[in-house]
């Protein structure tokens, strides 16, 4: 299979169907990552410390060696899923995930309160 060239993809790595990745910024899939069905990799993100409309940012995207993503989680940019780290099925992760660490849930959470410009 045939890549951008702003999607760097190891060896043995296994990509399920359905899965998305947008890459604005560089993607790295290195070797023996598995990625299930359904799995959405973003690059692009909104910077929401700044005023509506929100300016779009982008951040790399890079996933360890021998890493699994379960079905549809979601990986949003600037997140580094360290070696043998395992997603769950529909977690959302917006951070980085250390080295043999499993990740699941997607519960949402109110962090902020966003007050529209007039």
């Amino acid at each position: 299979m045939k890549f951008p060239s702003n999607i760097r993809v190891g060896s043995r790595v296994a990509i399920g169907p359905e899965c998305t990745i947008g890459a604005k910024e560089i993607v790295t899939l290195e070797d023996d990552v598995r990625i299930s069905k359904g799995v959405t990799i973003e690059t692009a993100s909104l910077d929401l410390s700044k005023p509506v409309p929100y300016p779009h940012v982008a951040g790399a995207i890079t996933i360890k060696r021998g890493a699994w993503l379960g079905a549809r989680c979601i990986v949003l940019g600037g997140v580094t899923i360290g070696e043998y780290a395992v997603i769950g099925a529909g977690a959302i992760v917006s951070k980085d995930v250390a080295p043999g660490e499993v990740v699941v849930s997607a519960r949402s959470r109110v962090i902020t309160t966003i007050t529209p410009v007039q």
